[in-house]
């Protein structure tokens, strides 16, 4: 219905502003990632309408990066509109991402609503789709957690001698957020190491 809805801003509290375009004002629900972004009134947002027996809802977002979150986030079961806003809201998107891959079911308990069940769901149904959505934000969540510019190397190494994406950058992931200053050839090697148990 709505793509993408550009006006005046008016922020009505941590998850819902109006936008006016051209004397309509529409209101428009949203993470709190993409309220704390809005630095001046003037804005555009990417829309996704939620259609529903009793009611249409809109919701914006910052970016693309963003929209395409939310829109996997709503085919989880359990998971509605405003849950995944409260996701994407409180989440650096990296490392929601990377949670997902190695099956950290503790830390995204640790999100505010979703709880074991659900954490356990989002693993199931989203770790085959989130490498795709978001391979470099998962590496580039590596990188600044640890500042391990040998991630990209490794993953490649590993893709090299016959591994799949998914996989390599998974273990790398892994052994690097258990290690500190590893070469290449070290963490090429303990993923080796993970990969054959």
């Amino acid at each position: 219905m709505f793509a993408r809805l550009t006006g005046k801003s008016e922020i009505l509290n941590n998850e819902s502003l109006i936008i006016d375009v051209s004397g309509v004002g529409y209101l428009i629900g949203c993470s709190e990632r993409t309220i704390s972004k809005i630095d001046n009134e003037n804005i555009s947002l990417h829309i996704e309408t939620v259609v529903r027996e009793d009611q249409i809802s809109l919701y914006g977002f910052i970016d693309k990066f963003e929209h395409d979150w939310f829109k996997l986030l709503v085919t989880v079961k359990g998971i509605g509109p405003k849950l995944a806003l409260t996701i994407i809201g409180h989440a650096n998107l990296g490392k929601l991402a990377n949670d997902i891959i190695t099956a950290d079911k503790a830390s995204l308990s640790k999100i505010s609503g979703v709880g074991p069940r659900t954490a356990e769901r989002i693993i199931v149904e989203l770790k085959d789709k989130v490498l795709k959505l978001s391979s470099v934000e998962i590496q580039e969540f590596a990188k600044q957690k640890k500042d391990f510019p040998e991630i990209d190397d490794s993953i490649s190494a590993l893709i090299a001698l016959g591994y799949n994406k998914m996989d390599a950058t998974k273990v790398v992931n892994k052994v690097a957020a258990n290690q500190n200053n590893l070469s290449v050839r070290e963490l090429v090697r303990l993923s080796l190491k993970e990969l054959g148990k």
